[in-house]
């Protein structure tokens, strides 16, 4: 019985160091397994970044191609504008886009290119010289190049005839703007002024 008990000691025991040999191996089987997929991840990682890095610089280079055409449709834009812009006797002393004016001055406030939508409206103001009779003076508004309003305003014989117009920007106004200033009788444009509003 003793032997048989010393027997069934050393099975146990061979079993047990055969079970951890075992589990030794399969440990790593394992680490070999997640150290593989771990090289894997990280190649389809790269490959995901590389193809996102390309994505991007072809998206760069589309912007740039945009901001380009974009910036030659407005050269080409202002020079159509302005060609023939001089009427005998009649011209643009300033212009500027302002928040609003100072009446008892006769003279624009916080003039700028950029306007936050919240402002509600802006103003064109003009210091015009005339050396010729009363003149009408159209105040052309124009949104994302497209015709808004046109207001008219008599201009007296002077070397620095000030005036100015308004409009109210309704809350899907937001984009590029620009003033015209044409002379009626001729239709020719006097002076451009451009600016944008922003959503801030």
């Amino acid at each position: 019985a003793r032997l048989a008990e010393e027997v069934r000691l050393a099975e146990e025991v061979r079993l047990a160091e055969e079970a951890a040999r075992l589990a030794t191996i399969e440990a790593a089987r394992l680490a070999e397994e997640a150290a593989r997929l771990s090289e894997q991840a990280r190649l389809v990682e790269e490959a995901r970044l590389d193809e996102e890095a390309r994505l991007a610089t072809i998206e760069a280079a589309r912007l740039t191609e945009e901001a380009r055409a974009a910036s030659e449709a407005r050269l080409d834009e202002e020079a159509r504008l302005n060609e023939d812009s001089v009427v005998s006797g009649l011209s643009v002393n300033s212009i500027n886009i302002c928040e609003s004016i100072n009446v008892s001055l006769r003279k624009p406030v916080n003039a700028g290119k950029v306007f936050p939508m919240t402002l509600g409206r802006v103003y064109c103001y003009t210091a015009i010289q005339n050396t010729l009779s009363e003149r009408t003076i159209l105040y052309e508004w124009y949104f994302q190049g497209n015709y808004i309003d046109k207001i008219p305003v008599k201009v007296g014989r002077s070397n620095h005839w000030r005036s100015w117009t308004y409009k109210t920007i309704a809350k899907v106004q937001i984009g590029e703007w620009y003033v015209l200033i044409r002379d009626k009788e001729t239709n020719i444009v006097l002076e451009t002024a451009y600016f944008s509003i922003s959503n801030e």
